[in-house]
């Protein structure tokens, strides 16, 4: 927070991206001045030592922030936008002779399939900034037991599963919907396909629209670097609700060499006498030999 005469004119809130916080993220920034956000902004980039790089979302529309964001050295990294599947769509493509694929329940066990679908699935620059590892698909024990526990009570909670190709051994496919029930906003889901295996988009549409009711249906997400993927939401009839803009950049924080006191030095009188003679080895004599005759 920023504070000035102490009146609140300002706050961040920023938090680790990945487990092993390389990456931190900019959830939001609120100021009055475009001048304290920068101070913000700086101090966070300053503050944090672990993070190498920094990753941000933010609305297309909102002009103000995104001057502030440029301002102070992020970058676009990809555009994403949002659809809504609901209606006489989503009940349209429930009831389509689709083939429902083969499912495989997610698990820690198959942390680094999903790892190297999520690596696959992205752009070499987009995939260093992220910079995700297997443990970046490991849910903790207390996590599950939490879902499990509102799962019982009715409310919110998230249905994964993969696709696995039994040949290449290999995930192919993988959806996470966070389904809540009581919900009147659409539920959201994330979506992961291999870019070889862009068919797979039907056939997992169809399976998550006979999972939710046609209201208030599924938010879907769409970066710019999936081509096959718009054209399935458009194809399910899909509508699109707004646009983000992913941003980063990149921190290098300088460290402080300690000063050489010269006074704490040993001085070379000190020094002479603890040096010992040591005898020349028959290798060490023949070399001596050889660069004298030269």
């Amino acid at each position: 927070m920023a504070l000035e005469s102490g009146q609140l004119v300002g706050a961040i809130h920023v938090l680790p991206f990945n487990r092993s916080r390389s990456t931190w993220q900019v959830k939001w920034v609120t100021s009055t001045t475009l001048a304290v956000g920068s101070q913000l902004l700086r101090y966070a980039l300053e503050t944090v030592l672990e993070a190498r790089t920094w990753v941000l979302e933010i609305t297309t529309q909102d002009s103000d922030t995104l001057a502030l964001y440029r301002q102070n050295g992020f970058q676009p990294l990809a555009h994403c936008t949002y659809w809504h599947l609901h209606g006489e769509a989503l009940t349209a493509l429930a009831q389509a002779p689709v083939e429902a694929p083969s499912l495989s329940l997610v698990g820690n066990g198959d942390a680094y399939l999903r790892y190297q679908l999520d690596t696959v699935a992205m752009p070499p620059l987009v995939r260093q900034v992220f910079d995700r590892h297997p443990q970046d698909f490991m849910v903790p024990v207390w996590q599950t037991l939490w879902y499990q526990w509102r799962a019982w009570q009715g409310q919110s909670r998230p249905m994964q599963n993969y696709v696995f190709e039994p040949q290449r051994k290999a995930a192919i496919g993988y959806f996470c919907l966070g389904f809540d029930p009581h919900a009147p906003q659409p539920h959201a889901v994330d979506l992961t396909v291999h870019p070889a295996y862009t068919w797979l988009y039907p056939q997992l549409l169809a399976y998550l629209a006979r999972l939710v009711p046609p209201e208030p249906g599924l938010r879907l997400a769409c970066m710019d670097y999936q081509p096959e993927r718009e054209a399935c939401f458009q194809w399910a009839g899909a509508v699109p609700q707004g646009e983000t803009l992913w941003m980063s950049r990149s921190v290098w924080h300088k460290l402080r060499e300690a000063k050489l006191n010269l006074q704490e030095l040993p001085s070379l009188a000190e020094v002479l006498p603890h040096l010992q003679p040591v005898p020349l080895t028959r290798r060490d004599s023949l070399a001596g030999d050889q660069n004298m005759a030269q």
